[in-house]
């Protein structure tokens, strides 16, 4: 931990690879917690403060903003809060904190060649993971991610050439490019 204790007992309940996030769990006694919020009610131009290890040796360093809006990534399927909060590399995994200092999410990812222009998983997907009765070590994990196919691959079609009209209930084909 960032206070240089070590832990020799520590286990993966969940991973989310498609979000890029993990839960783990530590045994230890007194470890610092912090109380989730709700990031459903998180609204554009809320206040918030973004807590991580900029640049990965920058322990602790906080930046404030405010909420840019929450967004949808179609192409992944879920929605992500952006904030104006500045965030850099080891960021990553830090927590978005709301006025009464709740997490909201967890930062994910900022846009290349923008400044400030930063992405947070919300924390209500977190809560999803943190209900998972799994735990697996390390190696466990390792294992996962690279047998792990990566999702933003432009390996398959971008849709599936069969639709089902919740309407109409008729079947629908789709062709793309003559296909």
């Amino acid at each position: 931990l960032a206070n240089g204790d070590v832990y020799d007992q520590v286990s993966i309940r969940a991973i989310d690879a498609r979000k890029d996030l993990a839960i783990i769990q530590i045994k230890g006694y007194g470890l610092p917690t912090v109380e989730l919020g709700d990031s459903d009610s998180v609204e554009a131009g809320q206040a918030v403060v973004l807590i991580g290890n900029a640049l990965g040796v920058l322990e602790g360093s906080v930046s404030a903003g405010i909420v840019s809006g929450v967004r949808t990534l179609e192409a992944a399927g879920f929605r992500v809060i952006q904030t104006d909060a500045a965030a850099n590399p080891g960021n990553s995994g830090g927590p978005l904190l709301d006025s009464a200092g709740r997490a909201i999410g967890v930062v994910s990812f900022k846009l290349r060649g923008t400044e400030n222009v930063n992405f947070v998983v919300p924390v209500n997907y977190v809560r999803g993971l943190l209900a998972s009765k799994e735990a697996f070590d390390l190696a466990e994990l390792a294992r996962r991610i690279a047998s792990s196919a990566d999702l933003f691959v432009a390996s398959k079609p971008q849709f599936p050439t069969r639709w089902k009209s919740l309407a109409s209930g008729t079947t629908k084909i789709v062709r793309v490019d003559g296909d």
